[in-house]
């Protein structure tokens, strides 16, 4: 009877144990799920709408640009322009190489241009001031190839600049290499609507081009005003059946320009 008590307990004993394995291993499982499903997140979060608006059509990027300008409402010398320069260029982590920079100057105009690369980003700044008008307007370009960059994070970049309030226009293009039909076309593109969290869609199709624009509330950008409706983004798909290929285009607050 005491050999019989002893091995009920012993069972019991055991039993109770892997049922306190099973639980931890399911705890660690679901932890783990968390883990991993909190990384995507955040890597998700990190990417910008604009990236994910590729990414959720299967677009590839061939090229993103910045374009910003500011107006100072005085004229400035030489060396005003180069400390404007300068301080933009460390603002935006960009190279300064003096033999880059070119004055020019004429009829009460004085004009400094520079450009540079870097990796597979272009940098082309351009600021005029006039004696005249009495102002002085600085122009901002960034483009690269490749990976869509954050133009949302240049912009912040840009605003650390004191003095300066820039407006922006950020444009991508994009090809998708496999054809898209034209009724598909809207399909697609009512999935970058989607992940933008687009408002008041407007569509346009001529027979190869289909383009929709809307209001996104995601998108930190100036809005422009059409017959008393607010947008600030713009994309199209156009099909080019000689190579084969669709192109993606996104703008904003509009795209610019033929495309």
């Amino acid at each position: 009877m005491v050999r019989i008590l002893v091995y009920h307990h012993r069972e019991g004993f055991l039993m109770k144990k892997c049922l306190v394995y099973v639980a931890l291993f399911i705890i660690f499982c679901f932890l783990g799920d968390l883990a991993v499903d909190s990384a995507i997140a955040s890597q998700i979060s990190k990417r910008s709408p604009y990236s994910l608006s590729f990414a959720c059509i299967g677009a590839i990027s061939l090229e993103s640009r910045l374009d910003c300008w500011a107006k100072i409402k005085s004229a400035s010398s030489s060396q005003d322009l180069s400390e404007y320069l300068n301080q933009i260029l460390q603002a935006l982590n960009a190279p300064l190489d003096y033999r880059q920079v070119v004055f020019n100057q004429a009829a009460g105009t004085l004009k400094l241009q520079y450009k540079i690369s870097q990796k597979n980003t272009k940098y082309q700044l351009e600021l005029t001031s006039s004696s005249q008008e009495k102002s002085t307007l600085v122009s901002v370009s960034i483009v690269t190839s490749g990976a869509p960059i954050n133009l949302l994070e240049e912009e912040k970049k840009l605003e650390q600049v004191p003095g300066l309030h820039w407006q922006h226009y950020r444009f991508h293009r994009g090809v998708l290499k496999d054809p898209v039909t034209y009724p598909s076309q809207l399909v697609l593109l009512k999935v970058v609507m989607k992940t933008l969290q687009g408002q008041d869609v407007d569509i346009y199709r001529d027979g190869k081009l289909t383009c929709v624009t809307a209001y996104s509330p995601i998108l930190n950008s100036r809005a422009v005003m059409s017959a008393d409706r607010k947008y600030n983004i713009q994309a199209a798909l156009r099909s080019n059946e000689r190579e084969g290929k669709t192109y993606f285009y996104m703008g904003s607050p509009l795209i610019v320009g033929e495309y």
